[in-house]
């Protein structure tokens, strides 16, 4: 099963590194309002992300990835956690940034429910996510009101990301089975028709080609002698 969402996961999680990078580099502007001259304070730090998700992208184009869930989770883990630091620096250079942009911060959190499977394997990204936050708050100079109030916006954010994943990983789990069911089935029925027909006939039938049968405007059939004799004699009669 988590092979199987693997294919599916990947391209998600390519596209969620494209939409933040976009995101950073655009919300550069929201800098240059609470600070005039933001953009030689935060614009290094947009930069480092920005560089970061494309080294996430290049990472997840690598065959062990791409072949092993737990390559990827700690890839996406390894994400995150450059994400919660480094947007918490760039909070930390605008005024009144830790209250004012916390929200964003959580923003993030949308894409877990479609790049995890099931709430186990959320929180184990979500939790190191909203700790290494709160203490970049705190070492970056944040006042207890700015813990407290991150504590409140990060932890709604993991308690819906979480409770979503694991919503999506039943309605996953179930579709998985049905496709599995579907697939023996569909063998079932195929090792079925093989028992009754010709290979050519079966594999003729499955591409629903028509006509089936095939026409020959002379053909010649093998009698034995045996039979020859048989014919004769009830002819003779």
């Amino acid at each position: 099963y988590a092979k199987h969402m693997l294919d599916r996961i990947i391209p998600l999680m390519r596209l969620a590194c494209v939409a933040a990078i976009f995101a950073f580099i655009g919300f550069q502007t929201w800098d240059l309002l609470l600070d005039p001259e933001a953009l030689w304070k935060t614009g290094p730090i947009r930069l480092a992300i920005v560089l970061h998700f494309v080294i996430v992208i290049a990472l997840s184009f690598l065959p062990a990835v791409r072949a092993e869930p737990m390559w990827f989770f700690a890839i996406t883990l390894y994400s995150y956690c450059v994400y919660a630091v480094l947007f918490t620096a760039i909070l930390a250079q605008l005024p009144n940034g830790f209250i004012a942009g916390i929200a964003g911060q959580t923003s993030g959190l949308i894409f877990i429910p479609a790049l995890t499977s099931g709430a186990r394997q959320a929180l184990g990204i979500l939790t190191p996510f909203m700790i290494l936050g709160l203490l970049t708050i705190a070492v970056l100079g944040g006042t207890t009101f700015d813990v407290i109030n991150a504590v409140y916006w990060t932890g709604a954010g993991v308690g819906f990301a979480a409770a979503f994943a694991y919503l999506l990983d039943v309605i996953n789990r179930r579709a998985f089975h049905l496709e599995r069911l579907l697939e023996t089935e569909k063998q079932r029925s195929e090792a079925l028709l093989l028992n009754i027909l010709p290979v050519d006939i079966a594999t003729r039938l499955k591409a629903n080609e028509e006509p089936l049968a095939d026409k020959h405007e002379s053909v010649s059939v093998p009698v034995s002698y045996t039979h020859l004799r048989a014919h004769e004699t009830r002819h003779d009669l």
